[in-house]
């Protein structure tokens, strides 16, 4: 690593440190808090102390409810239950320990942790100080949650979208690299990730004040969906399919490794994003998936995502020196 990469490297942890510090003191002094009560409330916005039995439960019979759906869909052999009995892929161990750390609430404390909680404080200034309020011209709860459930897709189209330009796509192609589709490889992210996702997450979150029913009814009906995404179901949904929602088998065309399916198929639930920005491809062709010299899978997960990591910095470095 070069000078001018050390200092850039460096110029950032400092800068980021004292962000961090700079807002928990100006929390301090706005608030009667101690520091042990700013320090609780740290661990709670980072997703440390969300983990509940009860979430964890919900998940687990998500999850399960989805390899019963594949099971059945595809027979023994293709499953992710007999995957997950032979054991025996690296690619499927990473997606497993993946699924864990989100569902523990491990995913987000490391992200708090390794970008010295820079972002959170970005997303609460954003969600603290825009004014809008859509929530409270709605009145009616089943139309509300139509709304956001909609408007939660489009943002999560438009940050898979940014997801594959440079220098994000570093951190996205580990989810790429899977050589082998399972449930789990659907939770299958680098941790960083997150650095754009929570800014557009505090603007949504600013716009509608989602009562938890809604939050928690909309989120288990998205993951389920994409759980039989990244399994090897490969319903087109016909109609359906086409114009409205995305079928798995759309999806594992965005997983293909032939060039002509790159940047194809990024929405979540609905097709019609797809459609309006002119990224829906259809094909009866044999899809394999995975990402050209594919250096994942192969020295264990941490390395995975150091990989993910120091791509990430060199192509964001050789950004700045393009400008």
């Amino acid at each position: 690593m070069n000078a001018f990469r050390k200092i850039v490297i460096l110029t950032l942890v400092i800068t980021s440190m004292a962000l961090v510090i700079i807002g928990v003191s100006m929390k301090l002094m706005r608030s009667e808090k101690t520091i042990v009560g700013i320090v609780e409330e740290i661990f709670v916005l980072t997703g440390f102390l969300k983990f509940t039995v009860q979430s964890f439960t919900y998940s687990l019979l998500l999850v399960v409810l989805a390899i019963v759906i594949e099971y059945f869909a595809v027979g023994k052999e293709q499953s992710t239950l007999q995957r997950l009995i032979r054991f025996n892929s690296k690619s499927l161990r990473a997606d497993l320990f993946t699924w864990l750390l989100v569902h523990l609430g491990l995913f987000d404390f490391l992200f708090f942790l390794s970008t010295f909680g820079v972002f959170h404080y970005i997303s609460s200034f954003v969600f603290n100080g825009l004014s809008i309020r859509i929530d409270h011209l709605i009145s009616n709860t089943t139309l509300l949650a139509c709304l956001v459930f909609v408007l939660s897709d489009l943002k999560n189209y438009l940050f898979h979208r940014i997801m594959h330009l440079r220098p994000f796509w570093e951190l996205h192609s580990f989810h790429h690299s899977a050589t082998e589709f399972n449930v789990f490889t659907a939770t299958r992210t680098h941790f960083l990730q997150k650095m754009v996702l929570i800014l557009l997450d505090s603007i949504m979150y600013a716009m509608f004040q989602i009562p938890i029913e809604i939050f928690m009814g909309v989120t288990l009906f998205y993951q389920l969906l994409q759980y039989l995404h990244h399994s090897e179901v490969n319903w087109s949904f016909g109609w359906l399919g086409k114009w409205i929602i995305l079928s798995p088998k759309a999806h594992r065309i965005h997983h293909s490794i032939q060039p002509e399916h790159y940047n194809k198929n990024f929405g979540s639930f609905f097709v019609i994003w797809d459609r309006l920005f002119g990224t829906f491809h259809s094909t009866n062709d044999q899809i394999h998936i995975g990402i050209p010299n594919n250096s994942y899978n192969q020295k264990g997960y941490v390395f995975d995502l150091w990989i993910g990591f120091k791509n990430f910095v060199l192509d964001g470095l050789k950004l700045m020196r393009l400008k």
